[in-house]
């Protein structure tokens, strides 16, 4: 006896079960398939999140930095966008198995003074530093701009950025420590 299909064809029962488990392996698939998905675009959403916090907490550390040092009497030549924009390129630089020297050694091309140094410094904050850079999994140390550089740099440009932490220290302006949660030094 068969069984009778939407086309009306007659199908023997071996057909009929190798049709259901072929239609249960296809949802199956579509299932994982959508989980990857679904899982993918998550991960974009979060991202993206997560970059425009930390966009924002750069944007208002540069800020804060900047009237730090005018309260302090000391000069800054640049602009809080390039601040950021050097942050970030020092952290790209420093997040991958072996630095990116060159990167490192263009952006101090541009810091001049210990001012530059402060506000690029608290746009760094202290993202957490793994083995390899950012850790993988979330669970690295917090540093700041300097105690990265001091992983990750040797010779001159490690020498550069000491240097310039050392001038904050010596005018009140900078700590060895790294701030809690990412919250700029203020000079009260």
């Amino acid at each position: 006896m068969g069984v009778l299909t939407q086309n009306f064809t007659i199908m023997n029962k071996e057909q009929a079960l190798a049709l259901a488990q072929n239609k249960t392996v296809q949802k199956g698939a579509l299932i994982l398939i959508g989980g990857i998905l679904l899982f993918i675009g998550g991960k974009k959403i979060y991202n993206y999140i997560k970059q425009k916090r930390a966009e924002n907490e750069a944007k208002h550390a540069a800020e804060n930095a900047q009237k730090v040092l005018k309260a302090a009497g000391v000069d800054s030549s640049i602009t809080d966008a390039q601040a950021q924009s050097y942050a970030n390129t020092l952290l790209n630089a420093f997040d991958r198995t072996g630095t990116d020297t060159n990167a490192v050694r263009e952006v101090l091309s541009h810091i001049k003074t210990k001012g530059d140094y402060y506000v690029v410094k608290k746009c760094f904050g202290t993202p957490e530093y793994g083995t390899f850079g950012k850790p993988m999994w979330g669970s690295g140390t917090p540093m700041n701009l300097t105690e990265w550089a001091r992983k990750e740099l040797t010779g001159d440009l490690l020498d550069k950025m000491v240097n310039f932490d050392q001038q904050l220290l010596s005018s009140n302006l900078g700590s060895t420590s790294t701030p809690q949660n990412n919250e700029p030094f203020v000079i009260l």
